[in-house]
C-alpha cells in the first residue's frame, strides 16, 4: 500500500523529494486508510502531525520519533498545502501553523483520486484534480497581478510573468531587451548618504 500511495504522488504531479515513503505514510493516514483497508474507503479526518505518527507506528509499523513533527510538517505537509492536496486547519483558519492544535485533512479532490486509485475512474479523477489545481494556479496569478502589483509596485508594467509548468505566460520581450541598454548606475556610499 505504501508503494501505490507514492505513484499517487507521483500522480498527483509532486516531485520526488515528495514521493518519499515519510510523504506516502502521511497520505495513507490522511486518508484514514488503515492495514487492509481498500482505496476506496479514503476518508477525510482532521489529523494533527502527533495523530499522523501515531497512525504510522500502529498501522504501518513505521516508527518516527516525535521530533519527527517539523519534519513531517516542513516535508510532506507543506509541499501538500502548496499542491492542494492537504488543507491545513479547515475547522479554524486563523489558527497559527505553530499551534499544537493544528489539524491537516485531504481535499476533496485529492481524495478523489485517492478512492479511485487502481479503478477505471482513476484517470478522470485525477483529470479533474488537474483542472482544479490550473483553475486555482490562474486565480492565484490573476491576484497577484491585481492586487500585488497596485499595492506594492504601483504605476509599474507588468514585463515578465512565468510558472515552472506554463513558462512564460507573459513576457514583453522588447521591453525586456531594452533593459539591457541603459547604463548601470553603481550604487555607492555617496547615494546612499553615508
Amino acid at each position: 500500500m505504501i508503494q501505490e500511495a507514492m505513484q499517487i504522488l507521483k500522480s498527483l504531479g509532486l516531485p520526488a523529494a515528495q514521493q518519499s515513503e515519510r510523504s506516502a505514510l502521511t497520505v495513507l493516514a490522511l486518508a484514514g486508510l488503515e492495514r487492509g483497508a481498500k482505496w476506496r474507503t479514503a476518508q477525510r479526518p482532521l489529523m494533527g502531525t502527533v495523530d499522523i505518527l501515531r497512525f504510522m507506528r500502529s498501522q504501518c509499523g513505521k516508527e518516527y520519533r516525535l521530533n519527527s513533527r517539523e519534519s513531517i510538517r516542513r516535508q510532506a505537509l507543506q509541499r501538500f498545502e502548496d499542491a492542494r492536496i492537504a488543507e491545513r486547519n479547515p475547522d479554524d483558519p486563523l489558527r497559527a501553523v505553530h499551534s499544537r492544535n493544528t489539524v491537516y485533512r485531504l481535499t476533496e479532490k485529492a481524495v478523489a483520486v485517492v478512492r479511485d486509485h487502481g479503478t477505471a475512474q482513476f484517470s478522470a479523477s485525477l483529470a479533474s484534480y488537474r483542472d482544479w489545481i490550473d483553475s486555482f494556479q490562474r486565480r492565484l496569478r490573476a491576484a497577484v497581478i491585481q492586487k500585488f502589483g497596485p499595492r506594492f509596485a504601483p504605476g509599474a508594467n507588468l514585463l515578465y510573468l512565468g510558472d515552472t509548468a506554463a513558462k512564460s505566460l507573459v513576457m514583453d520581450e522588447p521591453a525586456l531587451a531594452g533593459l539591457g541598454d541603459r547604463k548601470s548606475t553603481r550604487l555607492n556610499s555617496s547615494h546612499l548618504g553615508i
